[in-house]
């Protein structure tokens, strides 16, 4: 059987922190860690699932909504009333944001359609016709945020005001 023996042989008294420190032999930094206000904000954390996301020094936050998978972009050069195919989706998708911006022109009536078949008719995207103009237009409410795989992204435009030099359209979604 083995013998056991004192973890320290040490006759004095600990007054100071710093003293414990030394008698044990070990050094912040280098043999344990310090403290770390970020380390611990983290493992304050409570939920099951989402992203880190720093929000502020020593700060953090679960983000549930989802990572950016993909931006679907369309840069129009003089828009007019019709449409514009787009992609044809591979895997499902939900929308997370839309943005969009027209240049030298009044505005641009739009909205975005989900389509079965590149000819037919589809299910709008947005809740209600959005307007670009030369300050910008976004949305976060979609009325079909959820997009499914193998459906096509069609932009209906249904109104043109001035003569638009470029419309782009930005619409962020993430894996469903």
């Amino acid at each position: 059987m083995a013998t056991k023996r004192p973890l320290c042989n040490y006759s004095g008294n600990i007054t100071e922190k710093s003293d414990s420190d030394s008698i044990v032999g070990l050094v912040i930094g280098t043999d344990v860690q310090a403290h770390d206000g970020d380390l611990a904000a983290i493992a304050a954390l409570a939920g099951t699932s989402g992203y880190l996301k720093k929000t502020a020094a020593n700060t953090w936050a679960l983000d549930t909504t989802g990572v950016v998978e993909r931006q679907y972009v369309w840069v129009i050069s003089a828009p007019a009333v019709g449409g514009v195919l787009g992609p044809r989706l591979k895997s499902a998708k939900t929308c997370v944001r839309l943005d969009s911006h027209v240049a030298a022109a009044t505005s641009v009536t739009f909205n975005i359609e989900e389509r079965t078949a590149a000819g037919t008719a589809g299910t709008n995207v947005v809740t209600s016709d959005q307007v670009a103009s030369t300050t910008g237009a976004s949305t976060g409410s979609f009325s079909n945020a959820d997009l499914a795989a193998d459906n096509w992204l069609y932009v209906d435009i249904s109104a043109v005001s001035g003569t638009p030099g470029q419309l782009c359209i930005i619409l962020t979604v993430t894996n469903t």
